[in-house]
Formats: C-alpha cells, sequence, structure tokens
C-alpha cells in the first residue's frame, strides 16, 4: 500500500506524513531482517520520487545508512536488498539534485564500480539491472560531472 501510494501520490498529499513517514521507515531500515529491509528501502525510495526536493531534510538521515548498505551487505541473499538500496539511493541523488547529491555521488559511484568488478555478477543477478538504471539516474542528476564514470558504465 505505501508503495502504491508512492507511486500515485501527490507531493502536496504526501509533504505533511513526511516525518512520521520516515521516521517509521528509518525504523524498519535499522532491523536486521532483510525481507524487512528490502521493503522499506523500496518505501523510502518511493516517498524520495514522490517528495523530490521535500525530502532534503531527511537525506543526511537515510544515505549514510543505505551507502552502508552497499559496503557492507555481501553474500547472494543479499543481492536484492543491495539492488534496491542502489535504486533507492540513485531515487534519491534525483529527487534532492545535484547541489545536495554531489558530495555523496563519488562514493556511490565508486561502490557500484567495486561491485561491477569486484565480484563476477550472475547472470540472474538482480543487482545488474538496479546498477544500471542507478547510474542512468545518477548520470541525469550529475550531469556532465559524470563523465568520468562512463567508461566504466559504457565501456570502451
Amino acid at each position: 500500500p505505501l508503495i502504491f501510494f508512492g507511486e500515485h501520490g501527490k507531493k502536496k498529499t504526501l509533504r505533511p506524513y513526511l516525518q512520521g513517514l520516515l521516521g517509521k521507515l528509518m525504523q524498519l531500515l535499522s532491523t536486521n531482517q532483510r525481507r524487512v529491509q528490502e521493503q522499506a528501502v523500496t518505501a523510502v525510495a518511493s516517498v524520495a520520487d514522490v517528495a523530490e526536493q521535500d525530502f532534503v531534510p531527511f537525506y543526511d538521515a537515510f544515505i549514510p545508512g543505505l551507502k552502508e548498505l552497499l559496503r557492507n551487505s555481501g553474500g547472494k541473499e543479499y543481492r536484492m536488498l543491495r539492488g534496491k538500496a542502489m535504486e533507492c539511493i540513485s531515487l534519491i541523488g534525483v529527487a534532492v539534485g545535484k547541489d545536495k547529491f554531489g558530495p555523496d555521488a563519488k562514493d556511490v559511484m565508486e561502490l557500484l564500480i567495486k561491485t561491477q568488478q569486484g565480484a563476477e555478477l550472475d547472470t540472474d543477478d538482480p543487482q545488474v539491472s538496479f546498477m544500471l538504471q542507478a547510474c542512468a539516474r545518477i548520470c541525469k542528476c550529475l550531469g556532465e560531472h559524470f563523465q568520468p564514470y562512463l567508461p566504466f558504465v559504457i565501456p570502451p
């Protein structure tokens, strides 16, 4: 239901509920239950997508933890969670814009590149499609500042 609202909701309708809603989602993210975290990350992504600039005050509360998920959630069972974290970070980046996201973009791109190069990704690994979509969104957010990452996204 929350994801449905996020996808079909309106910014004006969501605004008065952001604080409470994102507070609850933060609690769910801090559980050690992978499936709960996956759903919470998806919900945060949906909320950020609708909230756009209204997400800026919550940015600093979410981005460090999402980057930590990318950095430390290893193993096959965490592939979907990592993919959803990629999606969420990139949607937040587009929502808040280059000025807010820019300082974290380098770190995020390095994590994505490390994922891409670090281990052989299976053909059925959901991270592959999440990574491509995340890179496209980050490119949209950064514009010409994405250029240093092009060789990793589109091999020469």
